[in-house]
């Protein structure tokens, strides 16, 4: 690079006259040497983009295989607040000497369960594999297994080297993520030599306190970059649910003088159901210890030919204290053998019982009362303008009579028909872990045709209080239904249903068969059966439910259903083929996706009730899995697709306006798209009174968008309905609900 300038240049004049001058100015080409301009952040920085460059170096994966026995300790501990007596304090010192010894942040806890697991570890990298062999288990207290179970999903595993800490649906940037600088400032703290070399204490702290985010410091091998250490929080006003507090920490060794590999990770959680707690009612704990890494020994084959990723040894089962105190890596502390003693009886305080009355009855709407459960209590009563004021009495029989075995009725009785329904069910739980169920049900009621599953019930209180008034396709059914449920391997699910339904004709809805003819009833019996694999996918056993927990891969299912005439009095031949893909794209701090694609056709000439009667809605709940502004039977085919697509921004769009941001609203948008055609057999079949439509060339559009979270549970969309125009005229609609979420 150059510039030209020109060279000084003097000249006499004479002072007193008029001087004529003709200046010449000679060129001066002079050359520039090239500037570099470097970002200098500070030593943090710089410290921070040498770790990040040897991360993947660094982290325990990078090994070809290793193994490892790892100790874990569980403790749930609950406020004592209204769930200990000062008298009971008073009579049992014991107790007395625990809650003095454990007060976290002001407030004192008392163990209602802990757990210790002994297992052994195995990692390879290529092909990946995972295997946890557990050799011990020991746990006391808190006797409601899917309790325990679902609070010990927070029990997440995490490793400071990946992008993101998982937490249920939430995403949290850890301090070395690939674009720290987006989430994070650093600072550098100090330098101290250890063991011939030295060590950087790196500071961090959020950009945005209310984004779900850390703050702490980091110790750094300056020799290797590798974490040696680490000590994080989240801050009190991250945009989180139920999640009051999160601590994480963890330290590091160094194995064979080459590599840091994990001496132990301690992870502090305080939940609250409700944010109008101030102190967290509930804390999980979770101490994992790691020892005796080999990293030269091959993987056994019975590990790498196991299929399923953590197995039970032969040795599990019942072990002595003192075998317990040779096997553990660290003693217990006094208060975590007091625990041991304690648990029990604080399980049997009256606190204790009251809190577990209210788990049950928040999880189920079922009033416990001993062996019998009572409800739901959303339908004890309702109305509709064929059965007028409807009253619903139903029992089954509670977990703590059984629980792998339930029975269970309901009666209802209508002032407007005068008359009696009702319906009865039993099931067997064979086996938890794996899968293994079978169920039966009968009922002679009415039900709400073109209603998803997933909907309220029609004679839920809170669906007639937001009814749009479409009672009048009900139908009464009479019913038999015995399915099975058997979990093959981990992610593979299989089943099998056989049903027999009886659909009475109404005024409302006749009912047409082959021929033109009118009928008062049709019989169907048929039987399906279905197939499900996701990979990796592991569940939450909730009430005799199975719920699913976060894996990064689809769901995919298949089924096929069919029912031959003449047999078990069906009317008609038909084959159904149903195919479906659920997916759950985590975008990380830009929120998730959930998206659905599902699809089927019928062979086989069908009345209306056995086409497919796509879901609409006749509230204003919002439905996230029906149709929010189509009515019922507005849509009725044979061969259908449908596409559903919701993205959740957990907070990304409300968490910098200031004043909005505490009550953590976060934004969600929405499409849905559906098609589908009935063959021109099966349209006949359908009664033009009903006034069904069909789709011609245009799919049926939806579009919402809304905002959720709204005090932790309240949701509100804005529905517009982009194509066939509906009959009221109405394309835009507001829908809201309560859904709760992380």
């Amino acid at each position: 690079c150059q510039y030209t300038g020109y060279k000084p240049l003097k000249v006499a004049i004479k002072l007193g006259e008029v001087n004529v001058l003709e200046l010449r100015l000679e060129p001066d080409v002079r050359e520039i040497k090239a500037v570099v301009v470097r970002r200098d952040e500070g030593p943090a920085y710089r410290l921070l983009d040498s770790v990040l460059a040897h991360k993947a170096r660094n982290r325990p994966s990078h090994l070809p295989h290793y193994q490892c026995d790892i100790y874990t300790k569980q403790q749930i501990e609950f406020n004592t607040k209204g769930l200990i007596t000062d008298e009971q304090v008073l009579a049992n010192a014991e107790l007395a000497s625990m809650l003095d010894s454990n007060h976290t942040a002001g407030a004192a806890y008392i163990p209602v369960l802990i757990s210790e697991t002994l297992s052994q570890f195995y990692y390879r990298q290529s092909p990946k594999l995972h295997r946890e062999v557990i050799q011990a288990s020991h746990i006391s207290g808190l006797d409601e297994p899917s309790w325990s179970q679902f609070l010990g999903k927070y029990y997440f595993d995490f490793d400071l080297y990946d992008n993101n800490v998982e937490l249920v649906n939430v995403a949290i940037p850890t301090p070395l993520n690939d674009n720290a600088r987006l989430f994070y400032r650093y600072y550098l703290v100090d330098s101290v030599p250890q063991n011939g070399r030295s060590t950087y204490q790196l500071g961090f702290r959020p950009r945005e306190a209310a984004s779900p985010s850390l703050y702490g410091r980091l110790s750094i091998d300056s020799a290797t970059y590798a974490l040696q250490s680490f000590n994080c929080q989240m801050p009190l006003r991250a945009n989180v649910n139920y999640i009051t507090s999160l601590t994480m920490q963890g330290s590091y060794s160094l194995q064979q003088d080459s590599v840091w590999l994990p001496d132990s990770m301690i992870t502090t959680l305080g939940f609250a159901p409700l944010p109008i707690f101030e102190k967290a009612p509930a804390l999980m704990r979770k101490n994992v210890t790691y020892s005796h890494f080999d990293l030269s020994t091959p993987l056994p084959r019975t590990i790498t030919r196991a299929t399923t990723p953590v197995l039970l040894s032969d040795s599990v089962g019942a072990m002595s204290d003192s075998l317990w105190n040779d096997l553990r890596p660290k003693p217990l502390r006094h208060r975590e053998q007091l625990a041991y003693r304690l648990t029990d009886s604080v399980m049997r305080a009256p606190g204790s019982r009251i809190i577990h009355w209210l788990y049950q009855f928040c999880t189920s709407f079922y009033i416990p009362a001993g062996y019998i459960d009572i409800g739901p209590v959303t339908q004890l009563y309702s109305y509709n303008d064929i059965e007028g004021h409807r009253f619903r009495l139903g029992l089954k029989t509670s977990d703590k009579l059984s629980g792998h075995f339930y029975v269970g009725g309901y009666v209802a009785y209508g002032t407007g028909d005068r008359a009696f329904k009702w319906g009865g069910m039993t099931g067997v739980l064979f086996s938890k872990s794996p899968w293994r169920a079978l169920d039966f049900e009968y009922y002679h009621d009415y039900r709400l045709l073109g209603s998803a599953s997933e909907n309220l019930a029609y004679d839920d209180i809170f669906q007639f209080l937001t009814s749009r008034g479409q009672s009048r396709y009900l139908a009464m059914l009479d019913v038999f239904r015995l399915s099975t449920y058997v979990e093959c391997i981990q992610g593979l699910d299989v089943w099998a249903e056989t049903s027999w339904r009886k659909i009475h004709a109404s005024a409302a809805l006749p009912l047409l068969v082959p021929g033109g003819d009118t009928v008062q009833h049709i019989v169907d019996a048929s039987l399906t059966l279905g197939i499900q694999w996701q990979k990796n996918v592991q569940y939450i056993i909730l009430n005799r439910q199975r719920l699913p927990t976060l894996t990064p891969y689809p769901a995919i299912s298949f089924s096929v259903s069919g029912a031959h005439k003449g047999v078990a009095m069906a009317d008609h031949t038909y084959l159904k083929l149903y195919s479906s893909i659920d997916y759950k794209l985590q975008l990380r701090q830009l929120g998730y996706s959930k998206m659905s694609l599902s699809g089927g056709i019928f062979f086989g000439e069908l009345p209306l009730p056995l086409q497919e009667l796509h879901s609409g809605s006749g509230s204003y709940i919002l439905s996230p899995n029906s149709f929010n502004m189509m009515s019922y039977l507005e849509f009725v085919s044979d061969r259908w697709v449908q596409f559903t697509i919701y993205h959740h921004f957990m907070g990304i769009l409300f968490n910098r306006i200031p004043g909005i941001k505490r009550l953590s609203p976060r934004g969600v948008i929405g499409a849905k798209l559906l098609y589908g055609h009935s063959t021109l057999p099966n349209r006949r079949l359908i009664p033009l009174e009903l006034e069904v439509k069909e789709f011609g060339h245009i799919p049926y559009v939806e579009a919402s968008v809304g905002i959720e979270n709204i005090f932790q549970l309240l949701r509100v969309d804005l529905v517009w309905r982009a194509t066939h125009e509906p009959d009221w005229k109405k394309s835009l609609g507001v829908r809201g609900g309560i859904f709760v979420q992380f």
